[in-house]
């Protein structure tokens, strides 16, 4: 092994040991910003066993009440996310849909990918939090919608599986790392059972598209798994909210 890459690696341990736990202190200065500017929905505080996070509640806004839906952000974005997120949480309420947006884990603005993946774990807890504060609303028919780094957080949950009151899974632009032939998101796909779309758009970043025929066939399992492009979109949806909720809602309303 070269000295560069031995300098490579000590970097990225030291790296890792420097950001190995979740950044608390940038996560109450996100919630905080947003917290005056939700428009739609009302905060809630759950808590994961450790310590209080925060929840959107958005009560369904039709005649008919579907179920519930639990909306998880990915990296770099928060519970009330403008790209995704937003739509999402507000918007499926007008198909009779309570949803329940998370605030996840964060880490550092300057911390590497690599630091986020302890993340998922946190985040596990936090999934389990939210399904139980649904739960306790007196929902029994739950669908968890993620995106971006979220589906990976979602997928880690699942795997190990999920209270029966969960019905679904709808997973948003999620990637593999193409450098990494065990990437954790194709085992834990290997092990959902669920039924699950994986949603993604046509000008998505590399790592989702690249990765499209691997995902799948570490689906290939479950029988109620399917692949969804949406045309012209990219990871973030950016001006196709519409396509997105078309998207979600048809398969959402197809589920038994």
């Amino acid at each position: 092994m070269s000295l560069k890459t031995h300098v490579f690696l000590g970097l990225s341990l030291f790296c890792g040991a420097l950001f190995a736990a979740p950044d608390y202190a940038r996560e109450t200065r996100i919630v905080n910003q947003i917290a005056d500017a939700i428009m739609d929905g009302e905060i809630v505080q759950l808590n994961d066993g450790e310590r209080d996070f925060m929840g959107i509640f958005t009560e369904n806004q039709a005649d008919q009440r579907k179920g519930a839906v639990l909306v998880l952000h990915g990296k770099g974005a928060n519970a009330d996310w403008m790209d995704v997120v937003q739509p999402l949480r507000v918007r499926l309420t007008e198909a009779g849909w309570d949803t329940l947006s998370l605030q996840l884990p964060v880490e550092s603005a300057e911390a590497p990918d690599s630091a986020w993946l302890p993340l998922v774990e946190p985040a596990a807890a936090r999934i389990a939090a939210g399904i139980v504060e649904l739960e306790t609303r007196g929902h029994d028919r739950i669908m968890v919608v993620s995106h971006s780094f979220g589906s990976r957080m979602a997928a880690h949950y699942l795997a190990q599986g999920a209270p029966g009151t969960v019905k679904g899974y709808v997973s948003v632009g999620m990637s593999l790392d193409m450098k990494n032939p065990n990437d954790a998101n194709l085992s834990n796909l290997s092990k959902i059972d669920l039924p699950m779309l994986d949603l993604f758009g046509s000008r998505d970043l590399p790592g989702v598209l690249q990765s499209n025929d691997l995902r799948a066939k570490a689906a290939r399992h479950n029988k109620g798994y399917a692949q969804q492009e949406v045309a012209r979109a990219d990871h973030f949806f950016a001006g196709q909210s519409d396509d997105l909720l078309a998207a979600v809602n048809a398969w959402l309303d197809a589920q038994p």
